[in-house]
């Protein structure tokens, strides 16, 4: 039987998240800021498929 993790966004990370695309988007441009966006999302749904590769806490 495998295990399957979900990520699960808390509404304090859904807001820093928010608050990165706000700033770049000022900062730099909204192509950058959403590519910026993007790659951290992505990045955490790596965590779905490889829970363990993740920061220890």
């Amino acid at each position: 039987m495998e295990i399957v993790f979900k990520i699960l966004w808390t509404d304090f990370a859904i807001n820093q998240l928010k608050d990165i695309f706000d700033y770049h988007l000022i900062k730099a441009s909204p192509k950058i800021a959403q590519r910026l966006v993007q790659k951290i999302i992505d990045t955490t749904l790596i965590l779905e498929n490889n829970p363990k590769s993740g920061r220890k806490e």
